[in-house]
């Protein structure tokens, strides 16, 4: 079993609700301690190994549990004893995964993106009808591509569309066009598209060399949830002659930072 959080030395002489020295309240600590050690690796757990996960005495691990679970945040299997996450967590896990929440964790770090860039970034998420712009940061230059909010996006091309297809169910392909070709592809052409699709999931980066608009480049990466799902993707878009080798490089770089700052936000590890 992984350990989660620090360990606590049940030697302490202070009681269950006291309040640390730093301001933090030692039972809700523990608590949320125990919360995080589940995860897609670990969706359940008996106390005894909890216990052993963050350092406490079983005793006391199995008090907090059971508070957890007159709550709701836990719930008890009776066939197998051991406890999964309950229905009072479920409001939360959608409020964290939903748009609204992740243009929120995600706008401060598009605003510093673009500043280091001084180019366009973009935020979409996918939906039934395709891809949606959510959210975006101009650049300061003259040059500002056409990043409409709420504009819904079907063609094949763009960063995000390398992306939701690289990342996500393959029915997801039949949903986008490909230019003049509409939904079909030669068998030639769609080896094509699932060689790049192959290599942006090896890389973990997509790129956009004026494939969807002549004059527009953009590269991309994806942003996970605490599930490691792929819930949205940002690009920076720049004109060709702001996208050379040296500068293709540098945005790259800082993209993936950026990408794994707000991964990180949305709770994946």
């Amino acid at each position: 079993m992984r350990a989660s959080g620090r360990a606590i030395d049940e030697r302490t002489t202070q009681p269950e609700g006291a309040v640390e020295s730093g301001g933090g309240v030692r039972a809700l600590e523990r608590g949320l301690q125990l919360i995080r050690c589940f995860d897609t690796e670990h969706p359940s757990w008996r106390i005894a190994d909890l216990a052993r996960a963050v350092g406490l005495h079983k005793a006391t691990a199995r008090r907090l549990v059971k508070t957890l679970e007159s709550e709701a945040f836990f719930v008890l299997d009776p066939d197998s004893g051991e406890y999964r996450l309950g229905s009072a967590l479920m409001p939360v896990a959608y409020l964290v995964s939903s748009h609204r929440q992740i243009v929120q964790i995600a706008h401060p770090h598009l605003e510093q993106l673009a500043a280091q860039t001084e180019e366009t970034v973009g935020l979409s998420v996918w939906t039934d009808g395709g891809i949606v712009s959510v959210e975006h940061v101009p650049t300061i230059h003259f040059f500002k591509p056409a990043l409409l909010l709420g504009n819904v996006s079907t063609t094949y091309g763009t960063t995000h569309s390398k992306i939701f297809l690289a990342f996500g169910p393959e029915e997801r392909l039949s949903k986008l066009s490909f230019g003049d070709r509409g939904h079909t592809l030669t068998l030639a052409e769609a080896a094509r598209v699932q060689e790049e699709l192959q290599q942006v999931r090896e890389s973990g980066i997509a790129y956009d060399l004026e494939e969807r608009s002549k004059g527009v480049c953009a590269v991309g990466v994806p942003l996970r949830d605490s599930t490691g799902e792929v819930v949205a993707s940002i690009a920076v878009v720049a004109p060709p002659d702001r996208f050379g080798p040296a500068q293709k490089e540098s945005i790259s770089a800082l993209i993936r930072e950026t990408g794994m700052a707000i991964s990180g936000e949305l709770g994946f590890r």
